[in-house]
């Protein structure tokens, strides 16, 4: 998994590339977890992913926690389409706030 990180008045924001699985989820925890810490704002774009599954969502989840805990705003938006069909799935698309990719 790839992460592009860029910070821009305060706004601290993460796209996102590739998949987030049970093979990556241990080393972008520690980087999401770092990028969650970063600003009082934070903005996820899932726009690029191509893949996610069960540890991926619980790592997500966790982070959207994690920063109600400690008052950070954070915002995940732009899934592709792939996303969110695996949190549809779930039950758990209300994690998105902003609209689906349609490219």
């Amino acid at each position: 998994m790839q992460i592009n990180v860029t910070k821009s008045n305060g706004v601290v924001r993460a796209k996102l590339q590739d998949s987030l699985d049970i093979s990556s989820v241990s080393d972008a925890r520690d980087h999401l977890m770092q990028i969650l810490r970063s600003g009082t704002e934070v903005l996820f774009d899932f726009s690029s992913m191509t893949e996610i599954d069960t540890s991926g969502v619980q790592l997500l989840i966790a982070l959207r926690k994690e920063a109600h805990r400690s008052g950070t705003a954070c915002r995940c938006n732009r899934p592709s389409p792939a996303v969110l069909e695996v949190f549809r799935v779930l039950g758990r698309d209300d994690i998105f706030d902003e609209a689906i990719v349609t490219a």
